[in-house]
């Protein structure tokens, strides 16, 4: 089982400059625009499960590259650029972000998550799934240990405040193209997490919880697996 409570979102992207044919990638996090926490949050995975490695498992989206700018970045018709925060144009804001992710959430309404991490560490591999700023400030995070099996966490913000809110994983199903997990590798593979969303607020029982909807998010990944910076 796997419970994790959330603070602030960060939403991470793998950037990419073709450099004479080669794609030079580095980690580049992106702003958040603000939204209301809620008062607690976290969520229940009690589903024991294992990646199914699948070396056929193929899709057009693992061979191809598409890279946009940061979402509070804006191209206009003849060219120009805009920052939406109003801070001005600085270098990190003009860096193209590769999109690695081909994923669809149905929570807050559908939208496409395109943008995913994956971070190498002794107890495996934790991926990040994420896109849809500003309006949808969510994401979701996959720990897969090197035995295969995963357990999966949900975070969202909203932009009014909401009560304690509890995230019940209810299936989930992951695919992966290979079982290497090392540090510069791409992690190709398929994913689908269907969850229930419940809130409690303070009119109600301790502990009680009224269900608000049930969603899904489900698609293909390929971040470059990412080592763990040494410690200094």
């Amino acid at each position: 089982m796997l419970k994790r409570s959330k603070g602030a979102i960060v939403a991470v992207g793998i950037c990419t400059t073709l450099l004479g044919g080669r794609v030079a990638i580095a980690q580049s996090p992106d702003p958040v625009p603000s939204h209301t926490q809620t008062a607690s949050a976290e969520t229940q995975d009690d589903i024991g499960a294992s990646a199914i490695v699948d070396p056929k498992l193929n899709a057009p989206f693992f061979r191809k590259i598409k890279t946009s700018l940061p979402w509070h970045m804006v191209e206009h018709e003849d060219g120009s650029l805009e920052n939406t925060l109003g801070d001005g144009i600085h270098a990190d804001d003009i860096v193209r972000i590769e999109q690695t992710a081909n994923c669809v959430s149905t929570h807050q309404g559908e939208h496409v998550m395109d943008l995913s991490t994956a971070i190498s560490g002794k107890d495996g591999v934790e991926l990040t799934i994420s896109g849809g700023l500003p309006a949808y400030a969510s994401s979701l995070v996959v720990h897969i240990a090197p035995t295969l099996r995963f357990d999966v966490a949900f975070d969202a913000k909203y932009p009014a405040l909401t009560g304690d809110l509890r995230w019940r994983i209810k299936r989930k199903e992951l695919r992966l193209q290979s079982a290497t997990m090392k540090p510069g590798a791409r992690l190709r593979g398929w994913i689908s997490v269907e969850f229930e969303e419940s809130e409690h607020t303070k009119d109600m029982p301790p502990g009680s919880f009224s269900t608000r909807g049930a969603y899904k998010i489900s698609g293909y990944f390929k971040p470059v697996i990412q080592g763990v910076a040494p410690e200094r």
